[in-house]
């Protein structure tokens, strides 16, 4: 499958394709120029932005919360960034959130989960977990207990909002809908995309599994495995055809709607991983986004 023109103009540098870092490089200049390379796009006013921390007994989480100027009461979307559980950051994914909050009228709460391999698995897990607990349990001003609660997330950040999803409804919170975007589901890296796209562009396979490993998720841990997929909410999954991640989503898809779970998806023809990420014209990436942001809705 050929790249969508607007695409391949972009990943014609090769510095647009993530690689596994030398060794001597501090990881503090990797992420800074990692970040620095994510574009925020179009950034809507909100009636408010506020940076807060969210959780109870002595255990919080920072998170941004968004409010659109025309809110609707108790509807709420917690967010997770992508980055490979390495970089990303409540500013890289900003614009993301705001057009997100806008086209959904909702309140966005944009978690700033704890990074690899500084923090580990769990740490990351436990972050989302916490603030989409506190979410659902009311506590952030403005929003009911029990009010309609959507988990988002891209990439690493679809693997984390997955996790939690799951991890809520064996609690007996069930969040009111699911929306992964090219999702990093499986940590083996073996599925065929990674054979058709693993060597890029934008992500290779050598570059996720590193991210994997920085992360440190225990051997075997597969989506596939999950229990509870019955008892997930209604999903919608953005998948992108030249992304090694590409079937990752498209089996969990397969597997949410064999469990009897109302989920539908959709894949961006000549896409790579990350492109809402990617300085692209408007009228393409407003296109995918408001497929995501409208099942939110």
């Amino acid at each position: 499958m050929n790249l969508h023109p607007a695409i391949e103009a972009l990943v014609a540098d090769p510095r647009m394709t993530v690689r596994v870092p030398p060794a001597h490089i501090p990881l503090d200049r990797i992420r800074n120029a990692a970040n620095a390379a994510m574009t925020v796009g179009p950034a809507p006013k909100m009636a408010a932005v506020q940076d807060l921390r969210l959780g109870s007994d002595g255990e919080t989480v920072p998170v941004r919360v968004y409010r659109p100027t025309a809110a609707l009461p108790n509807q709420a979307i917690v967010f997770c960034h992508g980055g490979g559980f390495v970089w990303g950051s409540l500013d890289t994914h900003d614009g993301l959130c705001r057009r997100m909050a806008d086209r959904t009228r909702s309140t966005i709460v944009s978690v700033d989960y704890r990074l690899s391999p500084d923090a580990p698995f769990p740490a990351a897990e436990t972050d989302v977990l916490l603030a989409a607990t506190a979410v659902l349990e009311g506590k952030i001003a403005g929003l009911d207990r029990g009010c309609a609660v959507s988990l988002c997330g891209d990439s690493a950040g679809g693997y984390l909002a997955c996790d939690a999803t799951s991890r809520l409804v064996s609690k007996g919170l069930r969040p009111h809908r699911l929306v992964l975007i090219y999702p990093a589901l499986d940590p083996d890296c073996g599925t065929d995309s990674h054979e058709r796209n693993g060597a890029g562009p934008v992500l290779t396979s050598e570059a996720m599994r590193w991210f994997w490993a920085a992360h440190g998720i225990p051997a075997g841990r597969h989506f596939r495995d999950l229990g509870n997929l019955p008892d997930f909410p209604p999903a919608f999954l953005l998948n992108a055809d030249r992304d090694p991640l590409c079937d990752e989503g498209q089996m969990l898809l397969t597997d949410l709607k064999a469990a009897g779970v109302d989920a539908v998806g959709t894949t961006a023809v000549g896409m790579v991983h990350g492109f809402l990420s990617l300085p692209l014209p408007e009228d393409v990436r407003s296109r995918w986004e408001n497929e995501a942001f409208d099942y939110l809705a």
